[in-house]
């Protein structure tokens, strides 16, 4: 895996995607808390100051997950979704992750063949779904900065008013905080956003701890018509964790 040059926007502001049947691998290194760094190492990278390989403290591993997660954070709000130079398809939330990715020099988009497909249709998630069994985990319970995380029925893909729509939407995981919430980023309609998950309760929309803090977004917009039981929270569409180790072939020159 190449090692990259000095991370860009490394400041305060801008460090700113299964299923129980899958066989859990050991993924890469744990990363550094990207909400509290403990070791002057990683002040300093938080502070904006450069970071290179030869960085104490951190290994080429986590840094090519620091580069992910801030190109991730430094397009929030964004409409477009462009890294390094390279503009990818609008309003796609599996082509945002494939861009936050790139950054460290790994394509997600190589999947098998026919593995872009869920039902017959075409679906980028599913490709990212397909490259995490081959090249990382799936069915992660430790969710790290990096990690993918994967819902179901956000929307009614195929169009028959009823559940069932598998591998929907996708998500980058930014990081977990002490009550278990998964804090994550994600392109939806249109905008790259910040978004929460807790697993713990999965049906409360938030202002059920003491901060008042969301422990799950709204992830599903809710329709006349739509079945009893769909759920509409990220708690509720949750379909699994993938984590994502660095394969060779998958390293772009």
């Amino acid at each position: 895996m190449r090692v990259h040059p000095p991370l860009r926007c490394l400041c305060p502001l801008l460090i700113a995607l299964l299923a129980g049947c899958a066989t859990v691998r050991q993924g890469p290194p744990p990363v550094p808390e990207l909400n509290a760094p403990d070791d002057p190492a990683r002040q300093a990278a938080w502070a904006g100051a450069p970071i290179t390989e030869e960085l104490p403290g951190i290994s080429p591993a986590d840094l090519a997950v620091l580069e992910v997660v801030s190109a991730a954070r430094s397009l929030l709000g964004a409409r477009e979704v462009i890294v390094d130079g390279r503009r990818y398809p609008p309003a796609d939330c599996g082509h945002y992750v494939r861009a936050a990715w790139s950054a460290a020099g790994v394509d997600l988009m190589q999947c098998p063949a026919g593995a872009a497909q869920v039902d017959g249709r075409p679906s980028g998630v599913a490709c990212l779904w397909a490259f995490n069994r081959a090249h990382g985990a799936l069915g992660v319970t430790d969710p790290r900065p990096g990690d993918l995380v994967y819902f179901d029925d956000t929307y009614d893909r195929d169009g028959n008013g009823a559940r069932g729509d598998r591998l929907t939407h996708v998500g980058l995981v930014e990081e977990r905080l002490a009550d278990g919430t998964v804090v994550f980023l994600h392109m939806t309609r249109g905008v790259v956003r910040r978004a929460r998950l807790n697993l713990q309760r999965p049906h409360e929309p938030g202002g059920a701890v003491a901060s008042g803090r969301a422990l799950n977004d709204y992830l599903r917009v809710r329709k006349e018509g739509d079945p009893p039981g769909l759920g509409y929270l990220t708690g509720e569409l949750f379909a699994g964790y993938g984590r994502v180790t660095l394969p060779p072939a998958s390293v772009v020159p």
